[in-house]
């Protein structure tokens, strides 16, 4: 059982630092006002939702680690497998449905310049990022009541993957596919017009950046996993008793990479700037010095 202490170790890990480097992200957006545009009004939104899901995840995992520190502990609330394995899944399942916000975003802008400029501001971010939400709490509507669901935790436990019946599962594994798909194809889409259409990589913008990283760990971190469960259903490694939340933890090591490389971005382009506006002004206190010193 040592695999499942790790998995969950590491989940907890890049949880904090997931919360940690948006709170960072958050203050950057808020301090420094070149990043505040609409385009990168979206990716404001979900900063606020990874540091929910990075503390969620934590209660979540740090509770599976009472299961080798304090067994009767956990034996006595073994339900919070379920609660937190719930409200981790139905946060998750928000983060992905507002990801696909973002890609249709990025393919409209790609695509349709002209008429995005027109009318992406007349489009409340802040209206799909509560459907959003919506869309992760309608899991649980499946779960308890199409699913029939009957709440009980089966000892040694430590997914929610484990606690899944039949069909929850099948309606989880399908919704996540259809919506991971969804955004594999539509962020392609979008790299492919917009190396395409730019001339060099410096010309593109900060959305435009962060939605390329954005594409790439989610098909590294939150497409290919599910997909080699599909294929290899019976492989040990891939089941939840064996493993622990490896899906999740998965998840949470993509996001955690794509959290410091967004802080790198974020921080390099305010680097950049403060050293092309200092190098204009040192430019122009010489061409004064030099002006003055003629006109002797």
């Amino acid at each position: 059982m040592l695999l499942p202490f790790v998995v969950s170790s590491v989940g907890v890990i890049c949880g904090v630092f997931i919360a940690l480097i948006n709170c960072y992200l958050i203050f950057m957006f808020r301090s420094q006002k070149h990043h505040r545009t609409h385009d990168m009004t979206q990716f404001y939104y979900r900063f606020h939702l990874d540091i929910v899901i990075g503390i969620a995840t934590c209660l979540y995992l740090g509770h599976v680690l009472t299961f080798y520190s304090f067994p009767e502990f956990f034996e006595s609330t073994r339900l919070l497998v379920l609660w937190f394995g719930l409200l981790t899944s139905n946060l998750q399942m928000a983060r992905m449905m507002f990801q696909l916000f973002i890609s249709c975003d990025r393919v409209v802008a790609a695509f349709f310049p002209i008429e995005y400029r027109i009318y992406h501001s007349r489009v409340p971010v802040w209206l799909f990022f509560l459907f959003s939400l919506a869309s992760g709490l309608f899991q649980d509507f499946v779960f308890f009541y199409c699913c029939d669901f009957v709440i009980y935790v089966p000892k040694n436990c430590l997914a929610l993957g484990c606690v899944m019946n039949v069909c929850f599962k099948t309606f989880w594994s399908t919704y996540q596919t259809v919506i991971l798909s969804t955004i594999v194809v539509l962020s392609c889409a979008f790299c492919i017009r917009l190396f395409l259409w730019s001339k060099s990589a410096s010309s593109l913008t900060q959305a435009n950046r962060l939605a390329i990283l954005d594409a790439v760990t989610t098909f590294l971190f939150q497409f290919i996993p599910p997909f080699c469960v599909s294929l290899w259903p019976d492989f040990e490694l891939f089941q939840f008793s064996y493993a622990g939340p490896f899906n999740l933890v998965g998840k949470l090591f993509g996001n955690t990479i794509e959290s410091v490389l967004m802080w790198r971005l974020l921080r390099r382009k305010h680097v950049d700037q403060k050293v092309m506006t200092t190098t204009l002004a040192v430019k122009g206190f010489s061409h004064v010095t030099h002006s003055s010193e003629h006109n002797r």
